[in-house]
């Protein structure tokens, strides 16, 4: 009876070995909605899965900075909204003088010209915020992946992760619109156990929109 239970015992221990050791392969691809083009599928976007542990590990030590670069952010957008908006009601106090006969059409063009400038200044701020808000500073100088992949022409993936456990699934893309470049950030939640996964990175569980699944909780700013 003794040596049916340390048998029963051994094979269960076997089992849960070769559990985790069984390699799952996830498939998946990136893309993203654009208002009037449909999807846009991103190519050369590299994939990495990097181990729970050492994820934690990576982004604890790098928060104090990250808090850093955002409160910079924070103070840099801070102080030129103040100055747009003070030049803003300057050139609304021009405006009124004007019709009041006090002010002239070129005092008027000059503040005009000046809130236009600042406004530029605005907007590259705000987008710095946005980004820092966003946990993009968490993903400078991230550890290895156990495994990697690169997306290809349609944006999609395949990679074999070694072994069943909880792990970072990350990626990263950018793209120019415009005259603006538009930036991607990806830092997911993966547990595999040997079943085929499939994963998809889009719009909707970027870092910046908080999905059920991610690994930041980041804040956003309208």
């Amino acid at each position: 009876m003794k040596n049916n239970k340390l048998l029963f015992t051994l094979i269960l221990c076997v089992l849960c070995f070769l559990a985790c050791k069984k390699e799952t392969e996830v498939s998946g691809e990136i893309f993203v909605v654009t208002e009037g083009a449909g999807n846009y599928k991103l190519g050369l976007v590299q994939v990495s899965v990097i181990p729970e542990e050492i994820i934690k590990k990576h982004l604890e030590s790098v928060n104090g900075y990250v808090v850093q670069k955002t409160a910079a952010a924070q103070s840099g957008f801070n102080e030129v909204k103040q100055q747009y908006d003070t030049e803003t009601q300057n050139f609304a106090n021009l405006e009124r003088g004007f019709y009041n006969g006090r002010n002239g059409v070129a005092e008027m063009e000059k503040s005009a010209d000046k809130s236009e400038e600042i406004g530029k200044t605005l907007t590259t701020a705000l987008g710095k915020l946005q980004l820092e808000l966003a946990g993009k500073s968490f993903f400078e100088n991230l550890p290895l992946g156990i495994t990697t992949a690169t997306t290809n022409a349609d944006g999609k993936f395949m990679l074999k992760v070694p072994k069943a456990g909880k792990y970072a699934i990350v990626a990263y893309s950018q793209r120019k619109v415009a005259d603006k470049t538009e930036e991607y950030y990806w830092m997911n939640w993966l547990e595999v156990n040997g079943e085929p996964k499939a994963i998809m990175f889009s719009n909707n569980n970027m870092t910046k929109l908080n999905p059920p699944e991610a690994i930041l909780k980041t804040s956003s700013i309208e």
